[in-house]
């Protein structure tokens, strides 16, 4: 069984493991901080967030430190403001980025 986002990714047989929030500022599933386990829409959702820098060049989520990126990945939609970074990428790239970055 494998849990974390795609920087902390590990294999265990530890049920509880898939219970610690933990993640890279930015890239986590905002969901683990409402109290969701880990899934595979988290892995997708950390997969969004590498996607939407490859197209943008932009973070989904940024701030001045870890504590405010933190700060910002649990209280922003990113649905909310990240198409506005996405007009030089296709509507298919943005559909599949919506649908990749959308919360629970």
């Amino acid at each position: 069984m494998s849990f974390a986002d795609l920087g902390l990714a590990c294999k265990t047989s530890d049920y509880n493991a898939m219970r610690q929030k933990c993640g890279t500022p930015g890239y986590v599933d905002p969901d683990i901080f409402w109290g969701y386990e880990f899934s595979p829409k988290s892995d997708i959702f950390s997969l969004g967030s590498v996607f939407f820098n490859l197209a943008t060049q932009f973070y989904l989520f940024s701030g001045d430190d870890s504590k405010e990126i933190l700060h910002n990945n649990k209280t922003k939609n990113p649905l909310g403001y990240a198409p506005k970074h996405c007009k030089n990428i296709s509507k298919d790239a943005v559909d599949l980025l919506k649908m990749m970055i959308c919360p629970r």
